[in-house]
């Protein structure tokens, strides 16, 4: 099973991978406007997120080898 998110024209399929008490966000394959895209320019970066003491902390970026930079944020949610 995979995590699907999408970014505007963009849809990336991840794998969660628990390790170190972070949450990893491993990209498993990709499409643009549905068309499934080759591997070779899957997006990569290092995703986490994790929580402690009542914080949720995320951190996500994907970007290829040919645009570079397709999306990156971070953040962090505090339980109130």
């Amino acid at each position: 099973h995979l995590l699907t998110e999408r970014f505007g024209p963009i849809t990336v399929s991840l794998a969660l991978v628990l390790k170190n008490g972070e949450l990893d966000l491993i990209p498993r394959r990709w499409a643009f406007l549905g068309i499934p895209m080759p591997t070779a320019f899957l997006p990569q970066g290092r995703s986490f997120e994790s929580a402690q003491g009542g914080t949720f902390t995320f951190n996500v970026q994907f970007k290829t080898p040919i645009t570079g930079l397709i999306a990156a944020y971070e953040g962090t949610l505090t339980k109130q």
